[in-house]
């Protein structure tokens, strides 16, 4: 027999940080870091890791792109690691370090809940697994690549233009399409954000979690 455990993180503490924001605190938040109220902002927070490879890059270049045509975007990045200095340099390369913006190491819920709070999707390219039960918790589609093979299991629960954007693998041109189109559509981008926490509050509970483990014991201990 195959159990599904599902794991999880502790929403207790996103759901207690969340508490402390409201629309007008998250307002000044933006104001105080110099973004204009109506601007979409991505949000990235991981480990900036070779490997797996997160895969930063082809979203760096692809968010550049959308920036071309829609350049009302921020991207903020969380997270700090190996690969760092590239992904800096090539931010720097491209000259868009007034919209992309490196906010280094932050592990405090309550420092982070802000930065989700007044994100509006959280872009992963690459190997992503817990950080987008996180994501999901704070009402954030997830964008990804489409290959399951090349992610935790965690990646089970995004269910593609539900909860999350699912673009073809190393392909940049669909990914750039697919910035453009979530940028472009509020009333889509408004039902994911509601889906995207009725997705994990359902099946990716820590009690959920715990009541798969006991449940697989069980049926173990009964053979």
């Amino acid at each position: 027999s195959v159990f599904f455990i599902n794991n999880t993180i502790d929403k207790n503490e996103i759901i207690n940080a969340k508490k402390k924001w409201n629309e007008e605190k998250i307002y000044n938040f933006r104001k105080k870091l110099n973004i204009p109220n109506n601007a979409f902002i991505f949000l990235f927070c991981g480990r900036l890791r070779r490997i797996p490879g997160t895969l930063l890059d082809q979203g760096i270049y692809a968010f550049n792109e959308l920036l071309k045509i829609k350049n009302n975007c921020y991207f903020f990045i969380i997270g700090s690691g190996e690969a760092l200095n590239d992904f800096k340099n090539i931010v720097s390369e491209l000259k868009i370090e007034k919209n992309v913006i490196f906010l280094g190491e932050e592990y405090s819920e309550d420092k982070l809940a802000p930065y989700f709070l007044a994100s509006n999707a959280f872009l992963y390219p690459g190997y992503i697994g817990l950080s987008l039960v996180h994501a999901l918790w704070y009402g954030l589609p997830v964008i990804t690549h489409d290959n399951m093979l090349k992610h935790a299991p965690e990646f089970t629960v995004l269910k593609n233009n539900y909860n999350s954007i699912k673009y073809k693998e190393l392909d940049k041109t669909d990914l750039v399409r697919k910035l453009i189109e979530l940028v472009s559509n509020k009333s889509q981008l408004k039902l994911m954000n509601k889906n995207a926490i009725i997705s994990v509050s359902e099946n990716w509970t820590f009690n959920k979690m715990i009541k798969n483990y006991d449940n697989a014991i069980s049926k173990i201990l009964l053979r």
